[in-house]
């Protein structure tokens, strides 16, 4: 009898030891899912940036660029708009959180905040009043975002979206501009 009950003692002893690695291994297994899930994020998030870099310095985009700086200083009633979409489509990778955040503001806040500044007033509510629609809504969330994640980012004045605006016409380069 006495054999018996070290035999049950045993036999819990080794079922409570299993329960207890099976439960390890579901944490371990749970951590892991965690552990990728947000390695996985990370990596879309800076592919995400990297194509955006890409396609922001192409040399289609510097014409586009040069294109709507001379369609705005020009105060023409059309704007050429592939800049706009540009940033419309970087918002909506920003709006979804599809791109490392950090890295897209180090790499556009600049110009973001500074083509909204020279086409929001002029062009954007315009088309808003005359189509009743949201245009480049997402564009202009995304530059709200960044001045909540980014408090420190100064607000683009007059004198400095009409600086940059002389700046992508093809003056003198930004490092210029900058003082570099």
């Amino acid at each position: 009898m006495l054999f018996m009950t070290c035999a049950n003692v045993l036999h819990l002893l080794f079922d409570g030891a299993l329960t207890f690695a099976t439960i390890v291994l579901a944490g371990f297994t749970f951590w892991l899912v965690l552990e990728t899930k947000s390695a996985a994020k990370k990596q879309l998030g800076v592919n995400t940036w990297l194509e955006f870099v890409r396609r922001f310095d192409s040399k289609q985009m510097d014409n586009a660029r040069h294109e709507l700086a001379a369609d705005i200083s020009q105060q023409l009633p059309i704007i050429s708009e592939e800049v706009l979409e540009f940033f419309e489509e970087l918002g909506i990778a920003w709006n979804e959180d599809c791109i490392d955040k950090k890295l897209a503001h180090s790499a556009f806040s600049y110009d973001a905040q500074h083509w909204w500044a020279l086409v929001k007033k002029p062009y954007v509510d315009r088309l808003r009043t005359e189509n009743g629609e949201e245009f480049y809504c997402e564009f202009e969330r995304m530059l709200t975002s960044m001045r909540v994640l980014f408090p420190k980012d100064p607000e683009v004045t007059p004198d400095m979206a009409a600086r940059y605006l002389r700046t992508e016409l093809g003056g003198p380069g930004i490092l210029d501009v900058l003082g570099g």
